[in-house]
This record gives C-alpha cells, structure tokens and sequence, in this order.
C-alpha cells in the first residue's frame, strides 16, 4: 500500500479543488472560454483515442499470450480481452467515423468500421508481439507484466460504466449548450453538487479527464520494463502534460467546468486506486 497516503493527498487536494469549483466554475470558464477554438477542438478529438487503443493493445496481448503467461482463470482472462478489446476497437472506429463526419448506416459505413477494426487488430498484435519480445528480453516477469496489464483493462472498463453513469444520472448542462440554446443568462447552470437526473445532459464528469489518467496507469507496465531514470519520468510527465492540457481545452472548448475535470480525473484515480487494491498493484 506504498500509495495510501499519496492517494489520501490526492483526495484532499480533490476536495479543495471541488470547493474552489463550487464557487468559481463560471468564472473560471468566462476567463478561458474560446467559441470554436481549433487547438481545443483537436485536443477534443485526439483525447478519445491513447487510453482506449493502449487499453486494446494490452487486451491483444493477453489475449494471445495468455497460454505462455499461465496462471490462474485463463480463459476468463482470454473472454475478457475478447470483450474489452472488441469493444474498444468498435468504439474508436465509431467514434473516429463521427468526427469525420461520416453517417452511419448502410452497407459502406459498416465496410468502412469493420475495415478499420480489422487494420486496428493487426496492427496492435504487431505491436504486442515487439512488446513481447522487450517484455522477455528485460529483467521483468511476464506474469508481473500480465497482472499490470489486467488491472489497466478492469480499470479501463471500469471508468467507462462509472463514469458514464454519473454522467447519465447527474444532467449537468455544458456551457456550450446552454449557449447554443440561447440561455445567455444560463438559467440552467447549476453547481457540480447539484444532481438534476437524467435530462440528457451529461458535463459532470468530464469523461476525457478520466481517460487520461487511464493512459497515466498504462504506462506503469512501461516504466517496469526501463531502468533510466530518464525514461522512467518521461513516462510520467508526458502523460500528466497531456492530462493538463486536455483539462483545460476542455473548459476553453465549453464542453466542462474546472470542477468536471476535477471530479473526472478524481474518479479515474479512485478507480484505478481500488483496482490496485483489489489486485493488490499498489
């Protein structure tokens, strides 16, 4: 539990921020607000995919490695990388097709997703196969590797249903809709404490935020396999930079608040903490 009192500084400074959020989230937004910002919007876009492409690389490994590796439920394992990667690779296609502006139905579209889906599968075996390699090549055990890469995929699919249903159940209105809408009094803003059930509004948590840290999380298999100092922080401060600068294109963009990024990235450390638990990871 070499992590318990830093995640309990993490959860202090969480609340504080949320208190800061409570009673400045508008004007934090009116401070960085920008209407059709371009490098928000591709930040937007971008933000979707590490998380979810590093999640199904992991489920490729497994999946195909999972005999090698041995140990216990193997085939639950296998079932899950199954599931969790089939999953991720429809919903980047899917996802990755809707920013394009592609509509969907008809038999092109689903040529095109299942095209994409099956070029994505064999790049990502590529990839587990070289990562394999490096894997059996250091100094670190498959089985240690095959445990931290289960806990990064239960992790990711766990911030999925998580945060997603808060966002379902919460209703908080995105600063940009309201305007769109034409509440330039934003008569519909309410605090991030303030649940307004299910409305079909989903800003709080931001979804993006939780994603990143998942991204934060799935290169703790890689620092295991780097000795270098160097390297071993570069893996750190990358995906932090990134989870900053996707916090705050967020709020530019007006899709969320200072405190949907907060709470978004609190719950996906509060989910991969748990997992680490249970798995016993940390």
């Amino acid at each position: 539990m070499k992590y318990k009192k830093v995640f309990f500084i993490v959860t202090a400074l969480a609340a504080v921020l949320l208190a800061v959020g409570a009673f400045y989230d508008l004007q934090i937004t009116y401070a960085l607000y920008e209407e059709g910002s371009a490098w928000a919007y591709v930040l937007k876009v971008v933000a979707e995919f590490p998380s979810l492409i590093v999640t199904c690389g992991m489920c490729a490994y497994l999946f195909f490695y999972s005999r090698a590796i041995g140990g216990k439920n193997r085939n639950a394992r296998m079932a899950l990388c199954v599931v969790g990667g089939t999953g991720g690779l429809v919903y980047v296609m899917t996802t990755l097709l809707r920013y394009l502006g592609v509509e969907s139905g008809g038999a092109p579209y689903y040529i095109i997703v299942f095209a994409g889906i099956a070029g994505l599968a064999a790049i990502l075996s590529a990839a587990a196969f070289m990562v394999r390699r490096r894997v059996l090549a250091s100094s670190l055990d498959e089985a240690e590797a095959a445990h931290c890469m289960l806990s990064c995929i239960i992790a990711a699919l766990a911030t999925l249903v998580v945060i997603n249903a808060v966002k379902i159940f919460w209703g908080r209105w995105r600063y940009g809709e309201m305007l769109s809408a034409g509440d330039t009094a934003l008569s519909s803003f309410t605090p991030w404490y303030q649940p307004n059930g299910m409305n079909g509004h989903r800003s709080f948590p931001s979804g993006h935020s939780a994603n990143t840290i998942i991204l934060l999380f799935g290169t703790y298999f890689f620092r295991l396999m780097h000795k270098k100092i160097f390297t071993k922080v570069l893996l750190v401060v990358l995906p932090v930079a990134f989870l900053v600068a996707v916090g705050v294109s967020r709020i530019v963009y007006g899709d969320h608040y200072f405190s949907d990024i907060v709470a978004g990235t609190y719950l996906g450390a509060l989910i991969v903490y748990v997992v680490g638990v249970v798995r016993r990871e940390i």
